[in-house]
């Protein structure tokens, strides 16, 4: 009989998790198994691999052949690597030092893991702020720009306004310059006046009388 360890899957639709089986090769996937020695949730955060070393071990050892995807988590534990020392015939202390270094670069490559996690988690969070703080300097801007639009008019009115007084004072100076000629008529038409009442008065100066002539007798 060949023995296989592998899969079987269970949970509902779309939400799947997976129990290792050790189970005869001739029977469907999700059929027959012998024995479950571990189980495997892919979904879950962190993913949950939970196997039964020894009983991994001892299937091994007896031959049975893990699939491809069960092989992987296997030697993620360390089982594969354990069961190769075991039959390469290596003693006991070398196995636990090979397990030791093992689990030494297991353990960086998690921490190496979780800083890459949570810089990407930081590359999110400050792609998701962008936004934000574009559309608050266009609002800070928005105004500076009115602002900036509405001062230029201001700064035409104090030129305005200069020009105006200039234009008032221009116009008063040239107002008496128009009536100091006035002034200087007044005695030409005061001359021209005088002959005329001189005229006026030796007309009604009365003419002498002449003498009554002598009535003759």
């Amino acid at each position: 009989m060949a023995t296989k360890i592998r899969l079987a899957r269970f949970g509902r639709k779309k939400r799947p998790f997976y129990r290792i089986a050790v189970a005869d090769s001739r029977f469907p996937r999700d059929g027959r198994n012998i024995e479950f020695i571990g189980y495997y949730d892919p979904l879950s955060e962190p993913i949950t691999l939970e196997i039964k070393r020894e009983k991994a071990l001892g299937w091994l050892g007896k031959g049975a052949i893990p699939s491809t995807t069960v092989k992987r988590l296997l030697s993620s534990q360390g089982i594969m690597l354990e069961f190769d020392l075991i039959k390469n015939g290596k003693s006991e202390d070398i196995i636990k030092e090979e397990l030791q270094k093992f689990e030494m670069l297991q353990e960086l490559k998690l921490k190496n893991k979780q800083a890459k996690a949570e810089k990407k988690k930081a590359e999110k969070a400050k792609a998701a702020e962008a936004p934000i703080e574009e559309a608050a300097t266009v609002e800070e801007t928005a105004p500076v720009e009115e602002e900036t639009a509405e001062t230029p008019p201001a700064e035409e009115t104090p030129a305005a306004a200069e020009e105006v007084p200039e234009k008032v004072e221009a116009a008063e100076e040239s107002a008496p310059a128009a009536e100091e000629p006035e002034e200087d008529e007044k005695p030409e038409e005061a001359k021209a006046e005088e002959p005329e009442s001189g005229k006026e008065e030796t007309k009604e100066e009365p003419a002498p009388e002449k003498p009554a002539e002598e009535t003759k007798e």
